[in-house]
C-alpha cells in the first residue's frame, strides 16, 4: 500500500489496504482455530510451561493485530471516501501528515508480520527438537 501511495496509484492503494484487512481477519480466525485445536488435543492453557508460553505469545500477537485493525480500517475508509475525484485524490496523496501516518502503520504491520514468521519458525524448531 505504501508503494501505491507513493506512486499516486489510487486503485492499487485501496486494494492493498483492503487485502491487508482481509488477510488480517483470516489470520485471526485461523489463530482462534489453532487455539481450539490445541485445546481439543488436551493441551489446555496451564498444562505445562511450553504450552502456556505458546498461548501467551500468540495471544499477545493476536492482541497487537486487533489493536492495529482500527487504524488500518480507518485508512481504508478515508481512502475509499476521499478518492473519488481528481482534486481530492491530489489532496490526499500530497498530505504530509497522511504520509507519516501511513509510514507508521506500515512499520507496525511489517513488524508484526516479521515477528509472526519468526515465532512460527521458533515454535516449529522447538517442536522438532523437544
Amino acid at each position: 500500500a505504501k508503494k501505491a501511495y507513493l506512486d499516486d496509484n489510487t486503485a492499487d492503494y485501496k486494494q492493498m489496504l483492503l487485502s491487508t484487512i482481509i488477510l488480517s481477519v483470516l489470520f485471526m480466525i485461523s489463530q482462534a482455530f489453532g487455539w481450539y485445536r490445541l485445546f481439543n488435543m488436551d493441551l489446555p492453557l496451564g498444562i505445562n510451561n511450553g504450552v502456556s508460553y505458546l498461548y501467551l505469545i500468540s495471544a499477545v500477537h493476536f492482541a497487537h493485530i486487533l489493536a492495529g485493525m482500527p487504524f488500518l480500517i480507518s485508512f481504508y475508509r478515508t481512502a475509499a471516501k476521499r478518492m473519488v475525484e481528481p482534486v481530492s485524490v491530489l489532496l490526499y496523496f500530497s498530505n504530509p501528515e497522511k504520509k507519516v501516518k501511513l509510514n507508521l502503520l506500515t512499520v507496525y504491520w511489517h513488524f508484526l508480520d516479521i515477528l509472526w514468521i519468526y515465532l512460527v519458525v521458533f515454535f516449529w524448531i522447538n517442536y522438532l527438537f523437544s
